[in-house]
């Protein structure tokens, strides 16, 4: 576990870096070095991980109240546990289409991208417009929020805008599968398997696209 070191500039902090410090002095209590070790271990590259488990994370985002302030300075610290509560205290009424876009980008691994769409994404107003944007950026961050936040919101019972979204999102699928990534494979699938349950608006497309590559999974 490599050490955390901060000078002490808090005579000169504003309240949101106040927050900040608070923060990650917090992470100490709650430290997990053989869970950080594994994280390493299982491809997780930050400067620091403390091994924090998301449940523990979730509470101390509990602690807080949103600030996009708060949630920017986190963001910038390459610390695991300041990404997540990023997501968690990003205040969704007041976050940009190019913010969550760029925090996409910079998501380089599974776990962020599958808590950035659940914790952050799919809060926002404009959650089912940011679905098209995401499945028509190639990077693969993009795919795989892509592919989380319509699970979360076929979860919700949220249908996506119409048909060329549908049919983007079958496409996208097919390549997925077709692909040999097994982390965008199963999120491929879990996306559509939920969309397709819960019978939402153009599912009879989604089902026939996806046929006609003879894949077949309902």
């Amino acid at each position: 576990m490599k050490e955390f070191n901060e000078s002490d500039n808090s005579t000169s902090l504003d309240p949101a870096a106040e927050v900040v410090k608070s923060i990650k002095r917090s992470f100490r209590l709650f430290m997990n070095g053989v869970a950080a070790s594994s994280m390493r271990e299982k491809g997780l590259d930050y400067k620091i991980i403390w091994g924090i488990p998301v449940t523990r994370i979730r509470e101390m985002a509990a602690a807080y109240e949103p600030s996009r302030e708060v949630a920017e300075l986190l963001w910038q610290s390459d610390v695991r546990e300041c990404k997540l509560l990023a997501m968690m205290l990003m205040p969704a009424d007041c976050c940009d289409e190019e913010t969550v876009m760029t925090w996409v980008g910079e998501c380089r691994n599974p776990e962020m991208s599958e808590m950035m769409a659940f914790y952050l994404l799919s809060q926002l107003p404009f959650a089912d417009r940011l679905v098209e944007r995401l499945l028509a950026d190639e990077a693969a961050p993009s795919q795989l929020c892509a592919f989380h936040l319509v699970s979360r919101l076929a979860t919700k019972g949220v249908s996506l805008s119409g048909k060329p979204a549908v049919a983007m999102l079958a496409q996208r699928a097919i390549e997925a599968f077709d692909g040999s990534d097994m982390t965008m494979k199963h999120a491929a699938l879990n996306c559509v398997v939920r969309y397709a349950e819960r019978n939402l608006s153009c599912t009879e497309l989604l089902v026939s696209e996806l046929k006609k590559h003879e894949i077949d999974i309902f």
